[in-house]
């Protein structure tokens, strides 16, 4: 019955909308490629928070699932989900806050967790059943997620003291790299590699190391890391005033006019007449 029903609907069901929002797979791929070839040494990890900022979650993933990443980054476990629902293969890490409802409960593969605080730590490690994996993150100056340097021994300890917690990356965030001044940045760094000193001789499991973000990628020569966030500029935005890699935008949105009116001298338009045309206006 249903075959049948699409034989009859079908063609009478297909429209072509007026607005449509492009996303092309080609300049997603591309982009990626300049801060590859730009920076071989490093990994990049695509960031896919908020939808892929807009231009499609599971498509951006599915796009990207074969090329060569470290993992694709999602803020929220049911990101995670989506993807793993949608056939996408790679490593991901949810970099954002998860409950240890859902940490207990993930039965996803090559899924980790960041560690984002002290008392989730805390939590973590009186309440975990399995052995699961997580990238510990640090606080070296932004101040919304991350082990104040102050807590990091303690957090170390607290890390050792319980098996079931493993610990494969360590990052951070920067919170002015696409600013015109670099000393804040600059201090970010000098503090993030002193601390990746530490957590490499606490942890040999660590292989992930990553701070930069998109505009943060100009001072990877500088950074003692092996990965790298793409975010923005993975969509064809570059936001570092000091370099400039040949992105493309990834999105475009188009329409068509549906009418054209000319207004005279002295009308007004709009809701709550808030405009005035001083003269004949097309």
């Amino acid at each position: 019955m249903q075959k049948i029903f699409n034989k009859i609907f079908a063609p009478r069901a297909k429209y072509q909308p007026l607005i449509e929002v492009r996303v092309f797979k080609d300049a997603l791929q591309h982009n990626l490629h300049e801060f590859q070839t730009a920076y071989p040494e490093f990994k990049f990890a695509p960031v896919l928070k908020s939808n892929a900022y807009g231009h499609g979650l599971v498509e951006v993933a599915k796009i990207l699932d074969k090329e060569n990443i470290a993992f694709f980054m999602v803020d929220s476990f049911f990101e995670a989900l989506v993807l793993r629902r949608a056939g996408v293969r790679a490593k991901i890490l949810v970099l954002g806050y998860a409950t240890m409802e859902q940490i207990n409960k993930c039965r996803l593969k090559n899924v980790s967790f960041a560690i984002i605080d002290i008392e989730q730590l805390k939590n973590i490690a009186k309440s975990l059943i399995n052995k699961t994996i997580f990238h510990l993150k640090i606080d070296t100056g932004m101040h919304r997620q991350g082990i104040i340097v102050e807590d990091l021994e303690q957090a170390i300890a607290i890390i050792k003291s319980n098996p079931k917690i493993v610990i494969e990356g360590a990052c951070s965030h920067f919170a002015d790299a696409d600013g015109s001044n670099q000393t804040f940045t600059k201090a970010q760094i000098a503090k993030w590699n002193e601390l990746t000193i530490k957590l490499k001789k606490a942890f040999s499991t660590i292989r992930y190391f990553h701070l930069s973000n998109t505009a943060g990628a100009f001072f990877l020569p500088e950074i003692n890391a092996n990965v790298a966030r793409v975010g923005i500029g993975l969509y064809g935005f570059n936001t570092s005033p000091f370099h400039s890699l040949q992105l493309k935008p990834a999105l475009e949105m188009v329409s068509i006019i549906t009418s054209i009116k000319t207004i005279p001298a002295g009308d007004k338009i709009g809701y709550n007449v808030t405009y005035t045309a001083e003269r004949k206006t097309k």
